[in-house]
């Protein structure tokens, strides 16, 4: 992991804790040179640095909002002529807003109003959606036709409290992690190749 010197001026600190967005203002001021750090060493050059061991050409930059738990961050991502280049940060955004996004679909899956579930998400977030993209049609055909009833969850719990009966003691949690692990890798494996 790399580490990264990052310093804050000084004009930042009076309102950090007084103003509603200061804490953004904080985060902001901190990511952006890291992500030019990451831009830098994505190229193998820091900017208007000249050398044989340089990847490609920065091509300017782009602001980029991410609605965080201090509130909205708008971010100047640095970008590259080729577009070969894509933060860190963004990746594990993304995987934690496909995260939130499937519980919301499984909110719709076991029954709940898309109109409550949209409520749930403006208070949890600060932000709305659309019933459209609450609703559980925006998921493919083939995932439907699976997620319409709990029978698969039922035959789950079946499989493993059948595994369970044959085990009879486990010498730990872990060992009962493993085997519910090794089921659903085994179920995964199984939706993998329905496809």
């Amino acid at each position: 992991m790399a580490e990264y010197d990052v310093s804050v001026a000084r004009d930042l600190s009076p309102g950090l804790l007084n103003e509603p967005e200061g804490l953004a203002r904080l985060v902001e001021a901190v990511l952006s040179p890291i992500l030019q750090a990451q831009m830098s060493e994505h190229l193998g050059a820091n900017p208007y640095e000249r050398s044989p061991e340089r990847q490609g050409d920065r091509n300017g930059v782009r602001p980029r909002t991410l609605d965080t738990w201090v509130g909205p961050v708008t971010l100047q991502v640095p970008q590259t002529r080729d577009g070969s280049f894509s933060p860190e940060i963004f990746k594990r955004y993304q995987r934690s807003e496909q995260a939130f996004v499937l519980a919301l679909l499984e909110m719709v899956v076991h029954g709940v109003s898309t109109r409550k579930v949209t409520e749930i998400t403006e208070a949890l977030c600060g932000a709305s959606f659309s019933k459209s993209t609450v609703s559980v049609r925006v998921l493919p055909e083939k995932y439907r036709r699976r997620l319409r009833t709990t029978n698969m969850q039922e035959r789950l719990n079946e499989e493993i409290r059948r595994r369970e009966r044959v085990i009879r003691i486990f010498p730990n949690a872990e060992s009962a992690h493993r085997l519910v692990g090794a089921l659903l890798v085994e179920q995964h494996e199984a939706w993998a190749g329905q496809d």
